[in-house]
């Protein structure tokens, strides 16, 4: 919820410029919630669905990254 209301009330160029860096912050925020589940989680789907939720959010995370940068 935090992290929508960073972007209520924006659009156009304004919404598209902070919308990446918001993504970004929630992204790295699921990263450390899912590193906690798989050091700490006793049952092992659990850790598994973590390290997928690590493995696709860094990707994502990267994705997003290359598109801030192709930013005009």
């Amino acid at each position: 919820a935090a992290t929508m209301r960073q972007l209520e009330g924006l659009d156009g160029v304004e919404f598209e410029r902070r919308f990446f860096p918001v993504m970004i912050e929630h992204h790295r925020g699921a990263v450390l919630m899912a590193d906690s589940a798989w050091r700490d989680a006793a049952d092992v789907r659990l850790r598994i669905f973590a390290e997928s939720l690590r493995h696709a959010q860094r990707g994502q995370i990267e994705r997003m990254a290359e598109f801030q940068k192709e930013e005009p």
